[in-house]
């Protein structure tokens, strides 16, 4: 594997536009329905979008090691993949499991 791509890599991918400054802000990272900022799921380092790498187990990891081989060479290859997943789970989050918690017999939920 070559040098795995960055969320911003992917961002910018996706349709992110820099502001005049040629920076990105959060809110464009973050309306391609990525994360800015985070922890990496493997050393707990806070890490952004410039070096924080989408990973194929779902979580972000560093860019400066902890991706290892579960990152991706291409911003194709992740958008790709990473569509399909979500894809897959088209249920809204949390649509129907709300419901389910709610037992009126718990006397913690009175």
């Amino acid at each position: 594997m070559g040098k795995p791509i960055t969320i911003l890599e992917l961002a910018i991918h996706r349709g992110a536009k820099a502001d005049l400054g040629g920076g990105y802000t959060m809110g464009a990272i973050e309306d391609t329905g990525l994360p800015f900022m985070g922890g990496c799921s493997v050393c707990g380092a806070c890490i952004a979008a410039y070096n924080a790498c989408p990973s194929k187990s779902g979580f972000i990891k560093c860019a400066s090691g902890c991706i290892d081989e579960d990152g991706w060479d291409t911003v194709e290859e992740a958008n790709r993949d990473m569509e399909a997943f979500f894809q897959e789970s088209d249920e809204e989050p949390n649509s129907s499991r709300d419901e389910d918690l709610y037992n009126e017999d718990d006397p913690y939920m009175g």
